[in-house]
């Protein structure tokens, strides 16, 4: 048996201070040994049982190490690191360790990873086989495993109905569609869909019209009607269908079908037309229409977006001009700001909020005047301009500006409006400048925002945790069962079946849906979420119990393990590979997607990482990367890290390579330019867009908390193995 030499308290037995070099008799520790405790430690601290299972040499137990390294990468999420190793053992082979894969654990690997042949082959759930075989294009076989009576039916239904739509067999899918009694809320816009999808290509009328009214969505009901008019070649009721599409349902697809039935005669319609085209992206058809109608405030605008979002300002602002609407008008002022007219941009911000005083855009106007006049030196009138939108960032930046002048006593009128951290603390700020205690003030903060980036950060205070077991947690909170009703269980049951299936978003709907959500209940759900690798919904479970504790509890001090549900460790191997502090990568992941590869925002930032397409077209040609997906964690990891990296050793400061990695390194740079004189600290309250100061000040603290709540265990045990 192979052995290695290792110290007694590498494993834990025992703890004391590193000793002189030579003073410390070394042990002989069996891999089997190693191989138990690496099992014990791995789901607390992976990385110390990955670095324990690096001493296992002897052959008899690299199969037992290859499934516990499997189960490591399960642990971090690093699906495809653990398919590569899967191949190497044997899944039949009992192991006299104990160390064996579950088919739950394989079968979550290959969903993860998408081998769908792999999992054809090994899973035992008819339904997953029929997934797989439908993903690998099998519809044949596919449609024999969805005809077995499985659970959910709906889910499984609707899979049959594609599944006949692939073999062009319209009928056998409507009949499938059809049999569907009972549609869950988050499947009924795939079944509308596929509902109509399957009546515009079956093309037979009598079904058409009968099956039409079971459409709820009104664009796709009138689009099937027309569909219905030009197959009985009614042309006469297709063309008013058509125009009534053009006109009532413009961003449509019925609407811009409807563009190739019908041609405009009139200034109205080309302008009708022009607007379908503008809706759906297509400019070239959109300019050519608008130029062919009545010119109006709409034309206007619509020409003059279509030439501001190209870039060309110059033809954007003259459209823009000739029209009286509130968007077009705010447009025009973001222009003459952008050319560096603050004065020409003040008053068509105050015309706008003259002339349109119940629009959106006043408080996006209001803003940018505010701004506007911090820069001209106007730093009263700006106040005077935040503090007129009654809104909470706005005046917290009238607070700062008041401070800076020295208004003191104005600025804590402001301040005291509001309960927020941010708040208390600039309280605490200026009742000192003004010679007061602020004492009880500065308890407030540590007390009830002991998260916050402004006790943590600015006032350095340390995270606190209660040393008490989650077992003695419950107790004192009086909840320590599951405890749920008929409904709730019927939902739990569901969510499991989904998230066996790979469907984490159906699986989260489930438990949404679960009505007794008590302090254990929601302690259980983040955990079962967890356990499938739903990280964005484990956590959402667990800040939900940490929202409810803190409106019942005037204490707020948590358990370490809750807290390592709220921050998790996740993907750890790939940040390591990237030479940044973990801590702060680990933060920054949580801030951007909570551990969601397949997050993507409003403004298409994808992945782990949020990377846009283009910065990431730009990242891979610097990596010399050619072929890459930005939804795989780990090329979001790297391509992120590259990113940050960059920023990073471009503005020489954390605070800052933040700003940049949210808001974009030129807009960064403006806001430098704005502000020269600032310290850091002072910058990061001025930062101009609400969510990328949060966004700094959030990474940060989250930084410090993750530091605390794995340090111990990430760094301690390590430096133990090393030593």
């Amino acid at each position: 048996m192979r052995f290695i030499r290792l110290t007694l308290f590498a494993f834990g037995l025992f703890s004391v201070s590193c000793p002189p070099a030579g003073l410390q008799k070394p042990v002989l520790v069996p891999d089997f040994i190693i191989l138990k405790k690496a099992q014990e430690t791995f789901e607390e601290n992976p990385l110390y049982a990955y670095n324990l299972l690096k001493n296992v040499y002897s052959p008899e137990y690299q199969a037992a190490k290859n499934r516990l390294l499997i189960k490591i990468y399960i642990n971090q999420r690093e699906y495809v690191r653990a398919l590569e190793l899967l191949d190497s053992i044997s899944l039949s082979e009992k192991d006299s360790t104990g160390i064996d894969l579950s088919l739950d654990e394989i079968s979550l690997i290959l969903l993860k990873t998408a081998s769908w042949e792999k999992l054809f082959r090994l899973s035992n759930d008819t339904l997953l086989k029929g997934i797989s075989a439908y993903q690998l294009g099998w519809f044949d076989q596919a449609v024999n495993l969805f005809s077995n009576e499985k659970e959910p039916r709906d889910y499984r239904l609707l899979y049959l109905t594609k599944t006949y739509q692939k073999l062009k067999d319209q009928e056998n899918a409507l009949k499938t569609l059809l049999s569907i009694d009972s549609i869950s809320p988050y499947l009924f816009e795939e079944y509308q869909n596929l509902l109509f999808s399957i009546l515009i290509n079956l093309k037979n009328l009598e079904i058409m019209k009968r099956e039409r009214l079971r459409l709820k969505n009104e664009s796709l009901k009138e689009y099937l009607l027309l569909k219905i008019y030009e197959l009985e070649n009614q042309k006469i009721k297709m063309r008013s269908k058509a125009w009534e599409l053009v006109k009532n349902y413009p961003g449509s697809i019925g609407a811009r079908y409807a563009l190739s039935l019908i041609k405009p005669k009139t200034k109205l319609e080309h302008k009708l037309i022009g607007r379908v085209y503008f809706l759906q992206g297509d400019f070239e058809n959109a300019i050519k229409n608008f130029k062919n109608a009545q010119f109006d405030d709409d034309v206007y605008y619509y020409l003059g977006k279509i030439y501001y979002d190209r870039g060309d300002t110059e033809k954007a602002v003259r459209y823009f001009s000739h029209s009286h609407r509130a968007d077009a008008c705010y447009y025009r002022g973001l222009i003459y700001e952008n050319r560096g007219y603050p004065g020409r941009a003040i008053a068509i911000y105050d015309s706008l909020v003259k002339l349109h005083p119940k629009t959106k855009y006043i408080t996006s106007a209001l803003r940018r005047k505010g701004f506007l006049l911090e820069e001209l030196g106007d730093t009263l009138g700006a106040v005077k301009t935040f503090v007129q939108l009654k809104e909470k960032n706005t005046d917290f930046r009238a607070a700062l500006q008041l401070f800076r002048l020295g208004r003191l006593t104005e600025a804590v009128e402001i301040l005291k409006k509001y309960d927020g951290p941010d708040f208390i603390y600039w309280q605490i700020r200026l009742k000192e400048r003004l010679g007061e205690s602020a004492d009880s003030l500065r308890n407030y903060l540590h007390h009830r925002f002991p998260f916050s980036y402004y006790a943590l950060i600015r006032e350095e205070n340390p995270v606190i945790i209660d040393t008490i077991s989650m077992e003695n947690w419950f107790r004192r909170l009086g909840d320590t069962t599951l405890t749920l009703n008929r409904n709730d269980s019927l939902h739990l049951k569901r969510a499991i079946r989904y998230f066996e299936l790979g469907e984490t978003s159906y699986a989260l709907c489930e438990l949404q849906s679960i009505e007794t959500k008590t302090f254990f209940n929601l302690v259980y759900l983040s955990k079962l979420c967890a356990s499938y690798g739903a990280d964005r919904g484990s956590i959402r479970f667990s800040l939900e119990l940490k929202e409810r504790l803190e409106k019942k509890m005037d204490d707020r001090i948590y358990p370490v393990e809750f807290l390592r549900m709220v921050y998790p460790i996740r993907y750890i191997f790939s940040i390591l590979n990237s030479d940044i502090d973990l801590y702060l990568i680990l933060a920054l992941i949580w801030q951007e997607s909570l551990f969601d590869p397949n997050a993507k925002s409003s403004s298409n930032a994808l992945g782990l990482m949020q990377i846009i397409p283009s910065t990431g077209e730009a990242i891979a040609k610097e990596l010399g990367i050619s072929s890459y997906s930005l939804y795989e964690p780990q090329t979001s990891i790297m391509f992120g890290c590259h990113y940050f990296k960059k920023r990073l050793n471009e503005f020489e400061s954390l605070p800052l390579a933040l700003a940049a990695y949210n808001a974009g390194p030129a807009r960064l740079k403006k806001w430098l330019a704005k502000n020269p004189n600032s310290e850091v600290d002072e910058f990061i309250e001025l930062i101009p867009y609400n969510e990328t100061r949060d966004y700094v000040r959030l990474i940060l603290a989250r930084k410090v908390i993750y530091k605390k709540i794995w340090a111990e265990k990430l760094e301690g045990l390590n430096q133990q193995l090393t030593e």
